[in-house]
């Protein structure tokens, strides 16, 4: 133990220096500190003991960087850590407080949106600006741009083999609140298996699949990765091989009021209510709590599939623009509008016993439960459905049928496993 400490002490100089340097990276300007270096840490043990939001010092910051870091230094070198307080520190705070009149909080800016265009990385190379979790023997790399010099020179070629469920990262600032969160993005899918290969996830808000079918790549707005969950494919497909650009708009809200705009190619396809819900609460209780906490966006390769993407101009950012509801009959999105002026009022569902009744949802449901009656939508024609399935662990203990105009889905008591139904809507 002596030597260690005579190894301590022969370095502390060295030692203390870095760790100052460390730590001032935390202070604010008032000369307090913060548990984080760009913004406040306003809970501590489930108390508010800042202002969320703001840049301002908070008490873990504080006690962590003022006391608790030079107690340990002087710990570990076997010194008496000094007080680093006393009655002449407390007279000074008291006056300086008293001399700044009404305290200004730090304002934090909505960080400038940041465009990953990957012109000045090396071909071969993976940029800083991305994070990577990758397990696969694939290829993440910078590329050549094949549409030519006409375009940007360089792309990002995400390259996914089974196996891996590999993930990019575009991350954004996460110190603010705002009241929109925005990923865009231009695509081109090269191939991969025929299947649902990938995902579009902006952290715990929304989240799009793609799903290959011969020479098209659907793509379908999901709540979640998880069995329970709600998915709306509309119809909508981009061609492999070709270039399409993506632009997602989140409006943060509740249950009733939270809002996303999907726009493809600078058209407005969808405007939905479907946010992210990874475990399924909306769909079990029938009100959910969307999340305000964007954090960047992720693209993932599917585990047991292969899949080829080209992407260029990826961002990941906020705003501070307000939803305006679509309320205006003749422009319309493409495909659906959950605030369509001209949709009649259902209904709803109803179920006896002990099933369990989810309405407002849309085509796509997995569900996990007794009895199912959607209600979002008039089921009354029966070619309007192009699938229904179920998970085949018991084929003979879940029922699909038309009743007075809605889709109903049964799962007899008598199965041990949880039945999915999963269907797509045509002509809604």
């Amino acid at each position: 133990m002596e030597k260690i400490r005579q190894t301590l002490l022969e370095d502390a100089p060295n030692s203390i220096a870095h760790t100052r340097d460390k730590v001032l990276s935390f202070i604010k300007n008032d000369g307090s500190f913060s548990y984080m270096p760009n913004e406040t840490a306003s809970n501590s043990q489930g108390m508010p003991v800042a202002v969320p939001g703001t840049n301002e010092g908070d008490i873990n910051g504080t006690v962590i960087c003022a006391y608790g870091t030079h107690g340990y230094m002087f710990n570990v070198l076997g010194i008496d850590a000094p007080d680093p307080y006393g009655l002449a520190e407390w007279y000074l705070f008291i006056s300086t407080l008293e001399e700044l009149g009404p305290i200004v909080k730090d304002e934090m800016p909505i960080a400038e949106k940041k465009v990953l265009t990957f012109e000045r990385d090396e071909i071969g190379s993976q940029p800083e600006d991305l994070d990577y979790y990758i397990n696969s023997t694939g290829d993440f790399a910078v590329s050549k741009d094949p549409r030519g010099a006409s375009e940007s020179k360089n792309v990002f070629n995400f390259d996914s083999k089974a196996g891996g469920g590999d993930t990019i990262k575009i991350p954004c600032e996460t110190s603010v609140k705002t009241s929109c969160s925005v990923f865009e993005g231009d695509f081109c899918f090269l191939g991969g298996t025929p299947a649902y290969s990938s995902q579009i996830l902006l952290e715990n808000i929304y989240m799009l699949g793609f799903k290959i079918s011969g020479d098209n790549v659907v793509i379908i707005d999901s709540s979640s990765q998880g069995a329970l969950r709600e998915e709306n494919s509309y119809g909508l497909k981009v061609k492999i091989g070709e270039w399409w650009n993506l632009r997602v708009e989140y409006y943060n809200g509740d249950h009733s009021t939270v809002r996303i705009k999907v726009f493809i190619n600078d058209e407005l396809a969808w405007v939905t209510d479907n946010y992210y819900d990874y475990h399924g609460t909306k769909l079990l209780s029938n009100k959910g709590t969307p999340s305000d906490g964007f954090e960047g966006t992720s693209i993932v390769g599917i585990s047991w599939c292969d899949v080829n993407i080209l992407m260029d101009n990826l961002s990941s950012y906020k705003t501070n623009d307000t939803y305006e509801p679509m309320l205006d009959p003749d422009n319309q999105p493409l495909y659906f509008n959950v605030d369509d002026p001209l949709k009649e009022e259902e209904s709803g569902g109803s179920s006896s016993g002990d099933g369990t009744d989810v309405d407002g949802l849309g085509d796509g449901e997995y569900f996990s439960g007794t009895t199912y009656i959607g209600s979002r939508f008039d089921y009354s024609v029966s070619a309007q459905l192009n699938t229904i399935e179920w998970s085949p662990n018991d084929p003979t203990a879940a029922t699909t049928a038309i009743e007075n105009g809605h889709l109903v889905f049964d799962k007899t008591n008598a199965s041990d496993y949880d039945e999915y139904i999963f269907w797509n809507l045509i002509g809604a």
